[in-house]
């Protein structure tokens, strides 16, 4: 068995920026109303903030006016990932719950 020792780069080191604003994905907005640029689109839309009752067919009902829902992922603590048919259709809902709150049984989904 061959083992080779790995050489530490101390440049490449993300761990000391974790949460820091050099991270892109971490970082906030000055305002929340806006879309982060240096995320790159997904057709994958990550949601937080629903109810724990939500299912996934309140969800295909109330996102399948924008285009079809490929997939939901239900996850705990009221979050899920929703996967659409296309980039332009999770961008169409980010910019549309920018403007105007989704409602999910009686209850605001934040932005």
């Amino acid at each position: 068995m061959d083992i080779k020792k790995r050489e530490y780069d101390n440049s490449t080191d993300q761990l000391g920026s974790y949460g820091e604003n050099s991270d892109p994905k971490r970082l906030k907005l000055e305002n929340e109303n806006e879309i982060d640029k240096s995320i790159e689109p997904s057709p994958v839309i990550h949601c937080r903030g629903l109810p724990y009752s939500v299912s996934d067919a309140d969800i295909h009902a109330l996102l399948s006016p924008f285009g079809k829902v490929e997939a939901v992922c239900l996850m705990r603590m009221g979050q899920a990932l929703i996967e659409m048919d296309s980039i332009q259709t999770s961008t169409s809902i980010i910019s549309r719950s920018l403007t105007k709150p989704f409602i999910l049984n009686n209850q605001k989904v934040p932005h």
